[in-house]
């Protein structure tokens, strides 16, 4: 009998909300090869339709991302869904989310952790803090 937990993430999607933190550049890139030309010129992420292969062209792109969403709980001493629970989790550091997807992925304790638990022994664990957006 044990419990699982893992993250699930929601968010953010938008350009927007990297855009309103000054987390956003324009990069210029080549177009590589014919199905990228065909995705450029149809797209509206830049304004060619005239673009050819070897072109460049400019894309507004994220400097550091972010992630945030919740961290689903499945206790097998339950039935059913009474065995499912989840944490909400704040938007953090896309590097820092990874590193406690992976770290929860491979945690089993024998009963439900409070979510302060989880966070602190991650902490712990990886001998280093969780970089959250807010601050």
């Amino acid at each position: 009998m044990s419990v699982t937990y893992s993250t699930n993430r929601m968010g953010p999607w938008t350009l927007d909300w990297y855009r309103e933190r000054g987390l956003t550049e324009m990069v210029e890139r080549t177009c590589e090869d014919k199905l990228s030309r065909a995705v450029l010129r149809t797209s509206k992420v830049i304004d060619r339709p005239d673009i050819e292969v070897g072109d460049t062209y400019l894309v507004e792109d994220v400097t550091r991302y972010y992630a945030g969403g919740r961290i689903d709980i499945r206790d097998d001493t339950k039935w059913g869904y009474d065995g499912w629970d989840e944490y909400s989790l704040p938007i953090m550091d896309g590097e820092d989310w990874n590193d406690l997807s992976e770290f929860l992925d491979g945690l089993t304790t024998l009963t439900v952790w409070r979510y302060e638990d989880l966070i602190s022994y991650f902490e712990d664990e990886y001998g280093k803090k969780i970089r959250w957006a807010n601050e």
